[in-house]
């Protein structure tokens, strides 16, 4: 038996009786709340943590995925320089913003196993809503290649190569990726050496800071080998510079990029209820105020995730490729919250059918002349995305 060197685990006491939650989940939330720093923040293996547990790790990731969605742990990934997956980050979240946690004080928490039993298959699991699917040796084996998968980071495969031009046009929300042809890209990231397919993904984000609205798409920067075209002084200020930004919550590149955001079209929404939908159908005042607010809750994920996050006071994270949205923000106005001009803003957002801010700034920057003048600026915003695109 190995010795534990730590004594405690800070985890949030209402997950504890959070009936959302399956006894794994708490395991893996203690076991995260062992390592963590003074911000909540940790790195850990899943292979490493399904082992300290004696489980699959299929197991611990959905474990994690339950945590994530009732608001008590937070992620960020992290890559190494050849592009293969590396452990991620994670935090214990102690005062979840959106997690309101489910008592269920009648049943207590479930005593008899959860979503998959331990790899020895000695201790099977007597909850309802986890019968055992597999037998011991096949998670053996499923477990075996997920972690084989893990470590295929040296494989040349036309799906490991797929993965990793993916997860750069992601992350970097490279222009004109959704127009892109993802077969040709992949193929010029193929035709690339070793060496230089890292040294691709490594100045990717310096290549779009330095381009901005010129950059090409990422085939083309594949294909004519741009990472190698950039001047000096440029490769030495990005190593002293992490070229991500936070921006501050309600700040002007915070709402910036909101804004960007809610210009756009939104997303495709949840079919309704059939109450819903037969209100929807008949019209009228009613029905139209329905559906500016379904689609102010669920038309922009994105933006709703900001706001959750600002409320909490965490910033947003903004990439290269959306700083140039600084510069559009700079003639940005505070406004005080409560003011005649603050009610104009809430009431413009209602008529568009945008989600309104959260509840506790006291004073926003927004475009400066009101919602009258947003005209101009909401021009200029689709004006220059559509540039980037080309």
């Amino acid at each position: 038996m190995s010795v534990v060197r730590q004594r405690f685990s800070i985890i949030p006491a209402m997950a504890v009786t959070d009936a959302r939650l399956e006894p794994r989940d708490l395991q893996v939330l203690c076991l995260l709340g062992r390592h963590t720093d003074d911000l909540g923040w940790c790195c850990r293996s899943q292979v490493r943590m399904s082992r300290e547990l004696n489980c699959g790790r299929a197991t611990v990731q959905r474990a994690l995925g339950r945590l994530m969605d009732a608001g008590y742990v937070e992620y960020r990934t992290n890559t190494r320089t050849s592009g293969a997956d590396a452990a991620h980050d994670y935090r214990v979240v102690i005062d979840p913003p959106a997690a309101k946690a489910t008592e269920n004080t009648a049943q207590g928490v479930p005593t008899g196993g959860q979503g998959c039993p331990p790899i020895d298959g000695h201790r099977v699991p007597t909850h309802e809503r986890a019968p055992m699917l597999t037998t011991p040796v096949k998670r053996e084996e499923r477990d075996a290649r997920e972690s084989e998968d893990e470590e295929d980071h040296a494989d040349d495969s036309p799906r490991v190569l797929e993965r990793r031009v993916k997860r750069l046009a992601d992350q970097l929300r490279w222009p004109g990726w959704a127009k892109s042809s993802t077969a040709w890209t992949v193929a010029q990231f193929a035709a690339l050496s070793a060496d230089e397919r890292a040294m691709a993904e490594e100045r990717g984000a310096v290549y779009l800071s330095h381009c901005g609205r010129k950059a090409l798409s990422l085939g083309v920067y594949f294909r004519e080998r741009k990472f190698l075209d950039l001047p000096e002084n440029v490769l030495k200020a990005a190593v002293e510079a992490d070229l991500r930004k936070v921006a501050a919550p309600f700040g002007k590149l915070w709402n910036a990029l909101r804004f960007a955001e809610l210009f756009g079209p939104h997303a495709p929404l949840p079919k309704p209820s059939a109450f819903i939908e037969k209100m929807l159908t008949e019209g009228g005042e009613a029905a139209e105020r329905m559906r500016r607010e379904r689609i102010a809750a669920h038309g922009w994920p994105r933006v709703n995730d900001m706001h959750r996050a600002a409320e909490s006071r965490r910033g947003w994270t903004v990439n290269a490729s959306d700083l140039w949205l600084e510069d559009a923000a700079a003639d940005f106005e505070q406004v005080k919250a409560g003011s005649e001009l603050w009610v104009a803003w809430r009431q413009y957002h209602e008529q568009r059918g945008w989600p309104w801010l959260p509840d506790g700034p006291e004073w926003v920057w927004f475009p400066a002349g009101g919602p009258e003048q947003l005209g101009e600026f909401e021009a200029m915003i689709n004006r220059q995305k559509a540039e980037a695109a080309e």
